[in-house]
């Protein structure tokens, strides 16, 4: 029984793809593009500042919630104050806004090239 299930994870460990550490993880820009687009659908307004550096928005508690780039990361701040880092290993992020949207482009560390969009109602 023992043998079984040690068996299965090894064959799990070497059938598993693996991700460059210079690539994002799959799961990490799921994750950070529901993240963005969930806050800004509950956002009073949205910005993209500093040359499509950073995504700015206001919630409905009058809280400001940042995206932007730091070291090889995407992080996430509240109120300018801490650092949550949402998404890594990259090598530049850019927001840009048109036409009701918000388009968030990333180049990985290994220069992989990642797109979303996210549909913007409230604009400020």
């Amino acid at each position: 029984m023992f043998i079984t299930g040690t068996m299965a994870t090894i064959f799990h460990l070497f059938l598993t793809p693996t991700v460059k550490n210079t690539d994002l993880n799959p799961q990490e820009w799921v994750i950070t593009t529901e993240q963005i687009l969930k806050e800004c659908r509950q956002a009073h307004s949205v910005k993209v500042k500093n040359n499509g550096q950073l995504l700015e928005m206001r919630n409905s508690l009058g809280e400001t919630i940042r995206y932007e780039p730091y070291q090889s990361t995407i992080r996430k701040r509240v109120n300018r104050k801490g650092h949550v880092p949402i998404l890594q290993h990259i090598k530049r992020v850019n927001f840009t806004f048109q036409h009701h949207q918000v388009i968030m482009e990333v180049i990985s560390l290994s220069d992989k090239k990642y797109r979303a969009t996210f549909s913007i109602y409230q604009v400020g």
